[in-house]
């Protein structure tokens, strides 16, 4: 799973200098110490986020950690979750809890493929495709 984790953390790397660069943002590669990037490599173990609580882990102002969230899930790195009212409540890494999901899953038959052999109580299998930037929230 770490290696999977390694391999999805240096993709959505590449997707957001893609990103940037398609979008005319300078510089294309965030500073090492970029907001953006602090939070992009925190994904792994923060797979829910709020303004909050970015905010307070990467030691910046709301106003920050915002538009760095807001990057993210114009990227489609993050997913935006929404309440009834249509406000965003919190940011998920869709991706990264697919693969957590994914593993967990197969753990359930042993480790093995499940493809051929369905998990006894396992969760469906996660769909393979990108976040959505938006989402609304499930009730």
């Amino acid at each position: 799973m770490s290696t999977d984790l390694g391999d999805l953390d240096s993709q959505v790397h590449k997707d957001l200098v893609s990103y940037r660069h398609a979008n005319g943002l300078s510089p294309a590669r965030p500073r090492r110490d970029a907001v953006v990037l602090r939070i992009l490599d925190s994904l792994a173990t923060d797979l829910v986020l709020t303004i909050e609580t970015a905010a307070r882990k990467h030691g910046v102002s709301t106003a920050a950690a915002h538009r760095a969230l807001v990057e993210l899930a114009k990227v489609g790195i993050l997913s935006r979750t929404k309440d009834h009212k249509g406000k965003v409540i919190c940011w998920t890494a869709d991706q990264h809890l697919a693969l957590i999901a994914l593993t967990e899953r197969s753990n359930r038959v042993g480790a093995g493929d499940t493809e051929v052999r369905r998990p006894h109580l396992g969760p469906p299998a996660p769909a393979r495709h990108r976040a959505t930037p938006d989402r609304a929230a499930q009730g």
